[in-house]
């Protein structure tokens, strides 16, 4: 869901974990093959500033702890 959010076409990114094709047939008839990236672990390269933060996290006030930690 990260990648989804954060990601754009051209962005950089290392992924570890499995590929995984699979096929299926399609309404004419055809057999379709798919490509899965199944991903243990994604690495954003690239600067900061390259991603955009959702609008929702933007818009979140930051908390500040109650009391003393002491």
């Amino acid at each position: 869901e990260l990648c989804n959010e954060y990601l754009k076409k051209g962005s950089f990114v290392n992924i570890t974990g499995k590929l995984r094709h699979r096929s299926f047939q399609g309404n004419d008839g055809r057999t379709q093959w798919i490509t899965e990236v199944n991903a243990d672990e994604v690495v954003f390269l690239g600067k900061k500033g390259d991603y955009e933060v959702p609008k929702e996290e933007e818009q979140k006030p930051e908390e500040k702890p109650k009391g003393d930690p002491f």
